[in-house]
């Protein structure tokens, strides 16, 4: 899967939650502000790499087969290999489960940090980089 800027990916789902008709060329304006990559990105790609994956994590639908459709010749074949690759595809789910974490948490610490500088606060700056040591402390000892 191609990579994803995460300020890129936080800016577009504010955008989309304030107005979700907004379309796809303004969003890819506003993001080579953020990142030039994004413009060098077609409509398409674009597209497919940023709104496209915000829909549908807003959406909150799951993905899979609709209630009564019909499954097809072969599925059962399909699952005993799935059972032999298992593992394999144990770790793929967690490895994209975490991968979806760390881009939510790399956005919120953007958003922590652009308020923490934005209130002109050397306390909340101060606080801010307190909490962050401590959270690296801790997730050194996984």
């Amino acid at each position: 899967m191609a990579d994803v800027d995460p300020k890129v990916l936080a800016m577009i789902e504010q955008e989309i939650k304030k107005d979700p008709k907004v379309s796809n060329a303004d969003l890819q304006e506003k993001a080579k502000k953020i990142n030039e990559e994004v413009g060098e990105l077609s409509a398409q790609s674009f597209n497919a790499r940023y709104p496209l994956r915000v829909k549908r994590k807003l959406s909150g639908k799951t993905g899979g087969r609709k209630k009564g459709s019909v499954k097809k010749p072969g599925a059962k074949e399909k699952v005993a290999q799935g059972r032999r690759g298992g593992r394999s595809a144990i770790q793929a789910l967690l490895d994209r489960h975490l991968q979806e974490k760390r881009t939510a948490l790399i956005a919120a610490l953007s958003d922590a940090q652009q308020r923490a500088v934005n209130s002109g606060s050397l306390e909340a700056v101060e606080k801010l980089a307190k909490e962050l040591d401590r959270l690296t402390k801790r997730f050194g000892k996984f």
